[in-house]
């Protein structure tokens, strides 16, 4: 978004329906900022839109569904994490670009920066990608096939944690895939929290150190990629098996690992 923005394509300030002039009508009009802000006021996602046995949703069943019931709250409310707006920022990419948004994506970052590891997720599993798990009555089971066919926007690729360092650096070290502008809008806070700017999770540790980054969690996974830019530090971490308890305390893990190395580094 950030890059079509730069090439003059959209403006986050402007209305969606500038770009997308046939999404239905609501009682509210909502910016490319807030969506990738997550501050539209959008529900999370769409019921069980991932998994393969219980998806009913796609593409071409987005523009129907869009109404007003897909909003919790009218726009500019407050911070409202949603999959469903990233979805149809997916939707505005391929409009401007004319391409799908895995082309989009490797073009402008997957290939650009060399994520030889990286691709977006079709189920059709080689021996080299793990397994994903998931805990029933103490047992650990293999997780669902996965849908990933309408969540490119929000997610659904596959990679390495050596990947995801290589990403970290692309953020890092500017001019690599942005304009340092371009890319110290999207970690600039837009929430109460002063926690979240435009896709990027960015603040302060336990320890007061600065970063930005994201984590995720899908069926089986959880992923983090922190990057503290004062100490040229990139931290990745992936996980195949996903629970509340484990996401909890990675936090805490995060935070001792980069402490660690950040006293070494100074």
């Amino acid at each position: 978004m950030a890059k079509l923005q730069e090439e003059g394509k959209i403006s986050f300030k402007e209305s969606v329906y500038k770009y997308l002039d046939s999404l239905p009508k609501t009682n509210y009009d909502i910016t490319i900022e807030d969506l990738l802000s997550h501050k539209a006021g959008l529900v999370r996602d769409y019921g069980g839109s991932i998994l393969c046995e219980k998806n009913d949703f796609y593409k071409n069943s987005f523009y129907s569904s869009y109404n007003n019931d897909r909003f919790i709250t009218a726009p500019q409310i407050g911070f409202s994490y949603s999959n469903y707006g990233y979805k149809l920022l997916g939707i505005l990419i391929e409009k401007i670009s004319g391409k799908t948004i895995q082309n989009v994506k490797n073009d402008l970052i997957i290939n650009k920066i060399g994520l030889s590891n990286t691709t977006h997720e079709t189920s059709n599993y080689d021996e080299n990608t793990t397994k994903f798990y998931y805990k029933k009555d103490k047992e650990f089971l293999e997780v669902p096939c996965l849908d990933c066919t309408f969540n490119y926007g929000p997610g659904c690729y596959l990679s390495t944690s050596e990947d995801l360092v290589k990403l970290g650096n692309a953020y890092m070290y500017k001019n690599i895939l942005l304009k340092p502008e371009s890319f110290s809008n999207l970690i600039k806070s837009r929430n109460q929290a002063k926690d979240y700017g435009l896709g990027f999770i960015t603040k302060r540790d336990y320890y007061k150190n600065y970063f930005f980054g994201h984590n995720g969690g899908y069926p089986g996974a959880i992923s983090y990629l922190r990057v503290y830019p004062n100490n040229e530090l990139v931290i990745s971490i992936l996980i195949n098996y996903r629970n509340e308890q484990i996401q909890s305390d990675l936090e805490s893990i995060l935070n001792e690992i980069a402490f660690i190395y950040i006293e070494k580094l100074n």
